[in-house]
């Protein structure tokens, strides 16, 4: 993509656009750390991510699009990364991809990604088992990616 112009189609939550996007340039991570002074003793961060070459003005109008996240160079001066881990727009996220499905493996992932997501939305993640759960799910995810 070369850039969005004033003749270019600007995608919306509406269309399917985004979910395309991730399909082939996109993702979802759980990110769980040691953390002292919380009640499980770690924090789970869940992320979604897009990653892009040379396109960083689509990245920033996929950030206004979702009203957060932050844009950053990624890996090389023309590689451009969007993430957002806000569990209230994460939320927006796993809406979206319910309406607008993504296939493969990319669905896998997502699927267990949204269940961790629920356990945090619902606070679940608090107790032994709910924090169990989401360790097993990224694992999951973990090991769907290597193969």
């Amino acid at each position: 993509m070369s850039g969005f112009t004033q003749d270019s189609f600007y995608p919306t939550l509406d269309d399917a656009w985004l979910s395309g996007f991730t399909q082939g340039d996109g993702g979802f991570k759980i990110y769980i750390v040691k953390r002292e002074n919380t009640r499980s003793g770690y924090r789970i961060r869940l992320r979604y991510y897009l990653d892009q070459k040379d396109s960083k003005s689509e990245l920033l109008y996929i950030k206004s699009l979702l009203a957060g996240g932050v844009v950053n160079s990624h890996s090389d001066e023309n590689m451009f990364r969007y993430t957002i881990d806000s569990s209230n727009k994460l939320s927006i996220i796993k809406n979206y991809m319910i309406k607008n499905i993504l296939i493969g493996q990319k669905s896998i992932i997502f699927d267990k990604w949204a269940k961790a997501l629920n356990l945090i939305e619902t606070k679940n993640h608090l107790s032994k088992e709910g924090f169990d759960s989401i360790l097993k799910l990224k694992e999951e995810i973990l090991e769907i990616t290597q193969n």
